[in-house]
């Protein structure tokens, strides 16, 4: 027999894959498509009936799962005009057919090679996709333009020498090919899930193990999902008669209880921080953590089942009480119960003094939610410096500025040393000062200001709990005495302080709770008592 002769090796579950690249795919060549309604099909493209494509739903893969795996007939996906409506995450894999496998030492193999074409860039996926082995994921594509899916079916037949551990192996053989046009959407394209809650009191609250209930209440489907029967299922904790299954992941379904807890299926710091973490989508299944895992919906189309998976609202763990009316509470004093803080000025309707309302809305400095607290043990009204600051609120540090000593206020600051008050002169000083930027779970920035020179202690990507030390304060900035400039603001650029940029953006309204004020919702206003319990 003219063949090739090799030394028999086990292969993992796993097809040889040639190269699923991150190109940069743009819509040229490719037909430009709308969402087709599902309404009558063509016939999809025969298959060999040796191998057998088929589509690997959103699910955990290797190295996160050895199986098996959930495979799913093409037809399952197919819309209008047989475009498959697929989405990121899925991947394909080959189901054994009816054909002959071979006797004694023969064996036959049926292998797949499969394309992905787009824009009119080929990307191989696989050269030798084999029934059993893992299926292998479907490159990202410009989901606004149609790809093909091109497959072909090839066999190879071996003698095997068992003695030897040899087998010989004749050249493969298309049997067959085809192709499938997909459509491929973002992940969460068809399907999302509404909670009876997305804020939560589980972070930072000192509780080991605390978790709160939740339930998924209602579904919004895709019109192309009208008609199937799709429903909701998912991994968690169940809650029952008042406890939690965890460590025991159990099913979900819409309208059953799971439990919330600090952390998550993904890492904890993004469960912590609220940021997309790119390994959650392989670990969990879900962009930002919701509390579960693998959601999706599973439905009929043609006779055969489909899934797709289902984006999950956004939660807020780190609440600290919730309120009737007005925004929840979510922070703590940002400093000690010692010190003597006081509140010099608050936000703009402050009744004695506030901090001006510009009257920017979207873009723009506007202070008027903004405070300025600053410890005052000897009660004549100046700062004192060197106090520790706290965070008020968990979060990741995204911008700082640690090493600046001037001063600009205009005719120079007040400063109290405790043994001595000294008003200094104008140093012509220009700039903002030093500051900490800290993005909180909800997507809001923690800004402090005026800290003294180089102590502050965090660094950017630091992830910074509650209650944590920032640095000392300050006189540094804009500043007529040491105090802490506290304010939240819906964005931040990092680029700031000029001449990187002069962007800025408006405060937002904030509650604390302190233990004068146990239950939160609580605005400060001059002249009320400072009790801080952060720290």
């Amino acid at each position: 027999m003219n063949g090739t002769a090799r030394v028999l090796s086990r292969r993992r579950g796993g097809a040889v894959v040639v190269a699923a690249l991150l190109l940069g795919l743009g819509a040229a060549g490719s037909a430009r498509a709308a969402e087709p309604p599902i309404g009558s099909t063509v016939p999809l493209p025969p298959a060999a009936p040796c191998l057998l494509l088929r589509i690997a739903p959103v699910q955990p893969l290797w190295p996160y799962s050895s199986g098996p795996y959930v495979l799913q007939h093409a037809s399952a996906y197919a819309g209008a005009y047989g475009i498959l409506l697929l989405e990121d995450g899925m991947g394909v894999g080959a189901a054994a057919g009816t054909c002959s496998t071979g006797s004694g030492n023969q064996e036959i193999r049926y292998g797949m090679s499969v394309d992905v074409v787009q824009g009119g860039s080929t990307i191989p996926v696989a050269v030798d996709l084999q029934a059993g082995e893992d299926p292998l994921p479907i490159p990202p594509l410009d989901p606004a333009s149609t790809a093909t899916i091109k497959f072909s079916v090839h066999k190879t037949t071996c003698v095997v020498l068992s003695s030897a551990q040899v087998e010989i192996c004749n050249p493969p053989t298309e049997l067959s090919s085809g192709s499938y046009v997909a459509l491929v959407k973002p992940r969460g394209s068809y399907a999302s899930a509404s909670y009876d809650r997305t804020v939560f009191t589980v972070a930072d609250n000192g509780v080991a193990g605390d978790w709160e209930a939740a339930k998924v209440t209602s579904l919004s489907l895709s019109s192309l999902l009208n008609d199937t029967g799709a429903t909701f299922t998912a991994h968690g904790y169940a809650v029952a008669n008042g406890a939690s299954s965890r460590p025991q992941v159990e099913t979900i379904s819409q309208s059953e209880t799971f439990a919330v807890y600090e952390d998550d299926f993904a890492s904890p710091v993004v469960a912590w921080t609220g940021l997309p973490d790119s390994q959650s989508p392989a670990k969990a299944g879900v962009a930002t953590p919701a509390g579960l895992e693998w959601p999706h919906v599973a439905g009929t189309r043609d006779g055969a089942t489909f899934w797709y998976s289902v984006k999950l609202p956004t939660i807020v763990r780190d609440a600290v009480t919730r309120c009737a009316s007005g925004p929840d509470t979510y922070y703590k004093l940002p400093f000690r119960a010692t010190g003597g803080w006081k509140l010099f000025n608050g936000n703009y309707d402050d009744p004695i003094s506030g901090h001006p309302d510009s009257g920017k809305t979207v873009v723009g400095n506007n202070q008027k939610y903004a405070f300025d607290f600053a410890p005052d043990a000897n009660n004549n009204n100046v700062g004192e410096i060197g106090q520790d600051i706290l965070a008020a609120r968990s979060g990741i540090v995204v911008d700082e500025q640690t090493a600046e000593t001037g001063n600009s206020w205009a005719t120079g600051p007040t400063v109290d040393y405790l043994f001595a008050t000294a008003h200094l002169p104008p140093s012509g000083y220009t700039g903002v000062g030093n500051f900490v930027v800290l993005r909180q779970i909800d997507g809001s920035y923690g800004v402090y200001w005026h800290f003294m020179p180089n102590t502050i202690t965090v660094g950017v990507g630091d992830y910074v709990k509650r209650g944590a030390v920032l640095g000392h304060d300050g006189y540094s900035g804009n500043a007529s005495t040491p105090h802490l400039h506290f304010d939240v603001r819906g964005n931040w650029d990092v680029a700031y302080p000029p001449p990187g940029s002069n962007t800025e953006y408006p405060t937002i309204p904030v509650r604390f709770q302190d233990a004068n004020h146990p239950g939160g919702c609580w605005l400060p206003r001059v002249g009320q008592p400072m009790a801080s319990n952060n720290g």
